[in-house]
């Protein structure tokens, strides 16, 4: 009953302080993978403060949460989630300060960014645009693709503590390697606000047609409407690894690396043909 009473006047606490939220929320409706089951609450911060806000008030009542993104990556069980999520979807701001330093709010998308970026003549990013996540997200697990990396960049990160105090955190604190960033460890109970980021100026002309290639690829080889993960980054070469495990797929992929020496425009067609027939059989 306690527990009841709680949810009913945080409830209440959302809205005198005009912060959007919704009940009863469908998680597999939104995730990528189409997975999980339904969240008793969802709030969504609209700005900065209204999310140190709603962190501040949580903490007071001895709350657990949870902050989540653009779902491409997150597994949730298939029950009733009664612990409350926080979205950081209605943060999205780009914007570019006086001295042309890049603020981006967590919640802006990777491929947004990037060609957004990449189309002011910034460069640096377009790799991204095959990342299916959020900023925060990139941040959270240093995202990298096509020789882009979000870390690269990066200046300092606004966040905010589990107490609801907000800080700023400089790149040379965050210990970015492989997938991984202090945010992991040191920093767990951090939510990142926003990045500051330096790119340099002078996009290539192979970046613009990787933002091109990248775009077509994703909207080829992707099944959007069907369960996905999105964007794998488990490994650092996934074929490679698989292949280690089975003698059949490790032939294949021998195979198809000499098949993609030899018509290097069709890699993309015959990787694609490798991830869904072979991997249904090993």
């Amino acid at each position: 009953m306690n527990t009841i009473v709680n949810q009913l006047s945080f409830k209440t606490w959302l809205t005198s302080h005009e912060i959007n939220f919704k009940t009863d929320v469908n998680i597999a409706a939104r995730s990528h993978i189409k997975v999980g089951g339904v969240a008793e609450l969802l709030v969504m911060p609209s700005a900065s403060k209204e999310l140190s806000s709603v962190i501040r008030e949580l903490n007071n009542r001895s709350q657990d949460y949870k902050v989540i993104g653009n779902l491409s990556n997150l597994l949730f069980r298939d029950e009733l989630i009664k612990t409350p999520l926080i979205s950081l979807s209605s943060l999205k701001s780009i914007s570019l300060d006086a001295h042309k330093i890049f603020i981006v709010e967590s919640g802006v998308m990777m491929p947004t960014f990037a060609r957004k970026a990449t189309k002011l003549g910034y460069r640096g990013m377009a790799g991204l645009v095959g990342v299916p996540g959020t900023l925060g997200g990139g941040l959270y697990m240093n995202a990298s693709c096509y020789g882009s990396c979000i870390s690269d960049h990066l200046l300092d990160i606004l966040c905010v503590d589990n107490t609801g105090k907000e800080h700023v955190l400089t790149k040379d604190m965050l210990n970015f390697q492989w997938r991984h960033s202090a945010f992991h460890d040191i920093y767990s109970g951090f939510t990142i606000i926003s990045a500051r980021l330096s790119l340099p100026i002078g996009v290539t002309k192979d970046e613009l047609e990787l933002i091109n290639e990248i775009s077509m690829h994703r909207k080829t080889f992707q099944e959007k409407s069907l369960p996905n993960l999105g964007s794998l980054f488990a490994t650092v070469d996934i074929y490679s690894d698989i292949s280690k495990r089975f003698l059949g797929y490790r032939i294949c992929l021998i195979i198809v690396k000499i098949i993609c020496r030899l018509f290097p425009k069709k890699r993309d067609t015959y990787y694609a043909i490798l991830d869904r027939k072979l991997t249904l059989v090993y």
